[in-house]
């Protein structure tokens, strides 16, 4: 767990904890369908103000020992061991970046869950119709990489020398991505930093946090990618990721159901001699019904202060514990 790590009150010195927490989270969002064999899960270095700690090359649900874990650095996204030769995650500038820009993240999941991808693809949006998931606030904002792909970003090697296949794989690029959690550079969303204005019971995350600590928001959707969390703990990381793709199941099945049950209705103008609607939009007869902003705010709320983010994870650290597939070394040995 990351309890007890972070914030003014921090009451554990051995990390043993901590990555026994992050060896069960990556078990947890693999059991969950959110983590694939190339999404990730990492969290701050408590000692450090300049690493974090993210499995190596190793896929999650095989995640099972502290040896799987490396540390790396804020400044460049490469291990702080610059003898490590193994293979390692792709994508990690996306944490890098978080990290460095926002020191009230201590915790960022990237997925690739294949109940959120059809709204990073349709450009439907995603919006809360789960109370557990109203820190999606209006709607889960959405970042474009090919937004990326100029000479803004890449004044110094040339767009050209970059790979463009939407992977974040170079400090600039994630550098742009962690840019967009940020107010200022989107128009939709929830505002994540408003909600640090009581202590967090996960983290310990207190509420004189200087501006700008943490994100405008909690969930970024990517166009034809997957979706990134960034939270203030493992526990609320891991309850937002899974939550965000149990909220896009049931809202695209509400979709679905909804234009079967009632279908929809078409507009647009016909000529006087016929031939076919122009301009014609369809537009659904009823619309599904999702949290209003007020009810997402204080329905995440209700979730973060009244603990049952702990509760839910002790259920989900269970079933791990309990499913053979899944070892947790550092756990047994404490």
């Amino acid at each position: 767990m990351s309890k007890g790590y972070f914030g003014d009150n921090r009451s554990k010195l051995n990390l043993d904890d901590l990555y026994s927490g992050l060896i069960t989270a990556n078990h947890v969002l693999n059991h969950h369908a959110v983590l694939d064999a190339h999404s990730h899960i990492s969290v701050r270095n408590p000692d450090s103000n300049d690493t974090f700690f993210l499995a190596d090359g190793t896929a999650p649900a095989v995640v099972s020992s502290s040896s799987d874990i490396l540390e790396f650095k804020f400044e460049d996204g490469s291990p702080l061991d610059s003898s490590v030769s193994l293979p390692v995650v792709s994508e990690r500038w996306i944490d890098a970046e978080l990290y460095k820009r926002f020191p009230g993240v201590n915790c960022v999941v990237h997925s690739h869950s294949p109940d959120v991808l059809p709204f990073c693809t349709a450009k439907v949006p995603l919006k809360p119709v789960l109370p557990a998931a109203g820190f999606l606030g209006g709607e889960a904002p959405a970042w474009d990489i090919s937004s990326a792909y100029s000479a803004r970003f890449f004044a110094t090697s040339g767009s050209s020398d970059e790979k463009h296949d939407r992977l974040v794989r170079s400090q600039k690029l994630g550098a742009a991505f962690a840019i967009k959690f940020s107010k200022s550079s989107s128009s939709s969303g929830f505002v994540l930093s408003s909600l640090g204005e009581s202590v967090s019971s996960i983290t310990g995350s207190h509420k004189d946090k200087e501006t700008g600590a943490e994100p405008d928001y909690a969930v970024m959707l990517m166009r034809g990618h997957g979706f990134t969390v960034a939270a203030r703990g493992i526990e609320e990381a891991v309850h937002m990721a899974i939550y965000s793709a149990l909220n896009a199941r049931i809202q695209k099945e509400a979709l679905q159901m909804n234009e079967s049950y009632f279908g929809c209705t078409i507009s647009g103008s016909i000529p006087e001699k016929g031939g076919s609607i122009k301009g014609g939009k369809a537009k659904a007869a009823e619309e599904i019904q999702f949290l209003g902003a007020k009810e997402a705010w204080d329905a995440w709320e209700t979730e973060r202060d009244d603990g049952r983010l702990e509760r839910a994870w002790k259920e989900w650290e269970r079933i791990a514990e309990r499913n053979p597939l899944y070892q947790n070394q550092v756990k047994s040995e404490n």
